[in-house]
């Protein structure tokens, strides 16, 4: 089918198309495409897109990206990463970076290293005296409590949100001083059986806290 000029179809229920096997469009000016309602695009194998311009992408509610392997991002020149109101948390297991809305930033982790060189690095040293984090578990079957929203209220009044991690953990709450901490959960009704808070060389403590659900 050739036709010279414009062309006109219009479809009044459902279309369906099957190609056996190769298709190719090219299109040598602009293409516009607009659903009304939700659109799903499922691809087999790989999926290469290549944009020879700018690309930008607006999404009115949340974002959420899966990636079963690695993901790594290359750019020429800067990287912003910015939120109006919430927080920034980048981590693993291990440990993380949490920046707040206040302006607060907590690194917690094992130890902190600064490296000089990619051939060498030096350590840090002790930043805190006294540091440590809770595990939450249930006492029913002594499984971690995951993602579960927590505050801990130093003894200077400061209080410090968060969310338990897969393994139940809570962030790591350092200082330079001793003091007394207080744990709650703010939206799971739970039983605090103990609060402790032990002196550290700069190496987290520890405490197992087990929990009754009601």
């Amino acid at each position: 089918m050739q036709i010279i000029r414009d062309k006109t179809m219009q479809i009044g229920h459902d279309q369906q198309t099957e190609v056996a096997h190769n298709r190719t469009a090219i299109i040598k000016n602009d293409d516009d495409e607009a659903v009304q309602g939700c659109q799903t695009l499922e691809v087999g194998q790989n999926q290469t897109v290549t944009i020879k311009g700018q690309q930008t992408v607006s999404v009115g509610k949340s974002h959420q990206l899966n990636i079963e392997d690695n993901q790594q991002i290359t750019v020429g020149k800067h990287i912003t990463m910015h939120s109006e109101s919430g927080q920034i948390i980048i981590g693993n297991a291990g440990g993380q970076i949490v920046i707040d809305p206040m302006g607060n930033i907590r690194i917690e982790g094992v130890s902190i290293t600064m490296t000089d060189h990619i051939t060498g690095k030096k350590s840090a040293g002790a930043l805190f005296d006294y540091s440590a984090r809770y595990t939450l578990l249930s006492e029913q079957s002594d499984k971690p409590l995951v993602n579960v929203p927590y505050t801990i209220t130093t003894g200077e009044g400061q209080v410090i949100p968060g969310k338990t991690d897969a393994l139940g953990r809570t962030m790591t709450v350092r200082s330079e001083a001793e003091e007394n901490l207080q744990l709650s959960s703010p939206e799971i009704p739970l039983k605090l059986k103990k609060t402790l808070y032990q002196a550290s060389d700069n190496t987290p403590v520890e405490h197992v806290m087990e929990f009754t659900e009601k």
